[in-house]
């Protein structure tokens, strides 16, 4: 009967530049305020992403809690925690999914005429009105992110040599 063996888990490798490692700490510190006030917020944070168009009552719900999750599953790799190499390729995705997600919410707001109030980024703590900008944003935002997974993935691979 075949094992399986999903490995150990290790210490991260160490980052060879600084600069990395505190854009690495700020996304952290970021996608942890987003996270903490989204859910600190819920009913205004689910509102706000109604707003958008997309769904309404439980989808809106589901699409709030899948955002979070996300959020806060990016955690680890970002605070360079030893965890377990799935929990590691699901946070490197995460890292990445967290700006796609709402790089795409952006993008539909702007499409749909840009009338937020709320674009929920912040829950109801932080509120200010939907612009355009914050589409380029969340796509500069989405590079840097996986200039980082790339940086990651390939000082891992440096290390095992």
């Amino acid at each position: 009967m075949a094992k399986l063996h999903l490995g150990t888990a290790k210490a991260p490798a160490p980052i060879q530049q600084k600069g990395v490692s505190v854009v690495m700490l700020l996304l952290a510190l970021l996608f942890a305020l987003m996270a903490l006030a989204q859910l600190g917020s819920f009913e205004e944070y689910r509102t706000a992403l109604q707003a958008y168009g997309l769904t309404s009552g439980n989808g809106s719900t589901t699409l709030a809690l899948i955002i979070a999750a996300v959020e806060i599953l990016s955690l680890p790799v970002l605070l360079r925690l030893s965890i377990s190499p799935l929990m590691r390729s699901l946070s490197l995705a995460s890292i990445v999914l967290v700006p796609l997600l709402w790089l795409l919410l952006t993008l539909v707001a702007a499409v749909n005429g840009g009338n937020l109030a709320n674009p929920g980024y912040f829950g109801g703590f932080l509120v200010q009105p939907f612009t355009p900008i914050a589409s380029f944003f969340w796509g500069a935002l989405l590079v840097a992110c996986a200039g980082i997974v790339y940086s990651l993935c390939t000082s891992e691979k440096r290390s095992k040599r």
